[in-house]
């Protein structure tokens, strides 16, 4: 019974990866069409405008495959998410054409993250190692609050290179899916589903570009990420290990903000001092890029395997030579930044 219940589960994952596939790159290939463009300025890596909205495939994509789900599998926790994600869809496509300003912008991520809240997408516990688990209690709301709010303001600001934010939402989607297969059929689901629509998008946005995802996508994408996130720590999956799986983004954000604020720099200003832009603007192309970031994904994401299949020790010495190369990489990059720039 267990085995044609995971031979059905798998036929219907490939179905839908595959419908969320086709509906995205379909509907990115209508709207390279279009003339709303992206026009360069001081933050981005490309010189001539390129046509943006490639986000709507994403989240078109993730829609269509979803509905389709709903026949094989309810998704109670993932209708608040699409629904809020669809609201703020259609306020950041307006954006696209009459730009907003930072205020308005960081309202809507509020916004959403306040009423993902309200539909009880709330991280009760966390889960760590040797601690144990930690109840929230009253902290529950206010620090998932900051963690939706977050996560879309740190996808928002690593989508500035072709293909990086597409890549990291497939290959965080696939890693959590990989740890839920057999806990939660559901969110399996959702988070292929997720990497079907970022495959989509990636046909046309992998280096060199065709469309880019804009505001729409990566809001989007941060936002379901961290609900599926939220959720999975409900499932059994430990909040820090999906973390884990998006760890190379979280990473170069917070290290990118902490440094412009010890720097006293307007954080709220566009730069292209990130870490992948600044190997990019050395030399290394996007596709370079992309290799150094999905492996640290993946190996970040390795930390968390081992830990979630009981080799704790083994996850803690993996973890340590990780960190260490992640941080004996910034050093060398911040040594040979203060060479080019002198």
């Amino acid at each position: 019974m267990d085995e044609a219940r995971y031979a059905l589960l798998g036929v219907v994952l490939v179905f839908l990866f595959v419908v969320a596939v086709a509906i995205a790159a379909g509907v990115c290939a209508v709207i390279a069409r279009w003339r709303v463009l992206d026009v360069p300025d001081e933050r981005s890596a490309h010189v001539r405008p390129v046509p943006t909205l490639g986000g709507l495939g994403i989240v078109v994509g993730t829609a269509v495959a979803l509905v389709c789900s709903g026949l094989f599998f309810p998704l109670p926790v993932v209708w608040p998410a699409l629904s809020v994600g669809v609201a703020i869809l259609c306020m950041l496509v307006y954006d696209e054409i009459r730009p907003m300003g930072r205020v308005s912008k960081l309202a809507i991520q509020c916004g959403a993250a306040l009423v993902l809240i309200s539909g009880d997408v709330v991280l009760y516990r966390v889960d760590l190692p040797v601690v144990g688990a930690v109840q929230l209690s009253w902290a529950a709301m206010p620090l998932t609050f900051l963690w939706l709010v977050g996560v879309q303001n740190i996808y928002n600001f690593m989508d500035g290179m072709d293909g990086i934010a597409g890549v990291e939402g497939c290959l965080a989607s696939c890693l959590i899916a990989g740890l839920t297969a057999f806990v939660s059929p559901s969110l399996t689901l959702v988070c292929m589903v997720l990497a079907g629509a970022c495959v989509g998008f990636l046909c046309f946005n992998f280096p060199p570009a065709r469309i880019f995802m804009g505001d729409v996508g990566s809001h989007f994408l941060g936002l379901m990420l961290g609900v599926i996130a939220v959720w999975g720590a409900s499932e059994g999956v430990p909040f820090w290990i999906a973390v884990l799986c998006l760890g190379a983004f979280l990473y170069d954000g917070t290290y990118t903000l902490l440094r412009r604020l010890l720097r006293g720099e307007n954080i709220t200003q566009a730069h292209r001092f990130h870490l992948y832009q600044r190997l990019n603007r050395m030399g290394w192309t996007p596709r370079s890029v992309l290799c150094l970031y999905g492996c640290f994904t993946g190996l970040l994401g390795a930390v968390g395997y081992f830990y979630f299949f009981r080799y704790p020790y083994l996850s803690l010495g993996f973890g340590c030579v990780v960190a260490a190369l992640m941080v004996l990489g910034t050093a060398r990059l911040e040594r040979c930044w203060r060479r080019l720039s002198a």
